[in-house]
């Protein structure tokens, strides 16, 4: 499936930038995740559905109490605006799950305090099963992913809340041979002498049935 192997080649392609010494921070890291989800995902998928949504990156919108809120992907349509919130995550989650948990929370509750009825928000949270820690500089480990479900806030949110509340999860797998690496340098290299096939999505099915609805609601 063409979708599927441009999806695979934008992880595989953050992955390597996400694994460089403050690869997380740069801004092209961050430029090209959002505009190939927008490609691979988002417009494939709105036009298959037959829905014409425009698309802006890093946009600034208003919040509650006269504040602002730079939105990731903002998808806009006659309906109103669709914000999508974006994490990819490269290494070191588990100890760091709830902080992860609590943005998305408060990121999604931050953007709906500001005309309700005309907004929702979807979170897209791109995730390795089993993933490098870091520890004493270049050194690292590899741990199993361990999400926190936060399923129950929606039971938590009044109706005309949770239902303009979505998230799209897509878990991936990285080959062995290269999380078998003791070092960051080392990460690096068998991951660009395996190249894109060291990737392989797992719920790549599932992820867009979450798109579909979120672009569908």
């Amino acid at each position: 499936m063409i979708q599927e192997d441009q999806l695979r080649e934008v992880i595989y392609n953050t992955l390597e930038w996400t694994w460089k010494p403050h690869g997380c921070r740069t801004s092209k890291r961050t430029d090209y995740l959002h505009k190939e989800l927008e490609d691979a995902v988002l417009q494939l998928t709105s036009t298959k559905l037959g829905l014409g949504y425009s698309y802006v990156h890093e946009d600034k919108v208003p919040t509650a109490n006269d504040g602002t809120f730079k939105i990731d992907i903002l998808a806009s349509d006659s309906r109103g605006d669709l914000a999508y919130l974006v994490k990819f995550i490269g290494s070191s989650y588990n100890k760091n799950r709830h902080n992860y948990a609590n943005t998305q929370i408060g990121e999604a509750l931050r953007f709906l305090s500001h005309d309700l009825e005309q907004r929702k928000v979807c979170s897209l949270n791109i995730l390795p099963l089993r993933l490098p820690y870091f520890y004493k500089g270049p050194n690292c480990k590899v741990e199993k992913l361990n999400k926190c479900d936060i399923s129950y806030v929606h039971d938590l949110l009044k109706e005309s809340v949770s239902r303009r509340v979505h998230s799209a999860d897509l878990f991936f797998e990285v080959d062995e041979t290269v999380l078998e690496a003791k070092t960051r340098t080392e990460l690096r290299k068998r991951l660009e002498e395996c190249g894109p096939q060291a990737i392989r999505i797992v719920n790549y099915g599932e992820f867009i049935n979450e798109v579909e609805k979120s672009l569908s609601a």
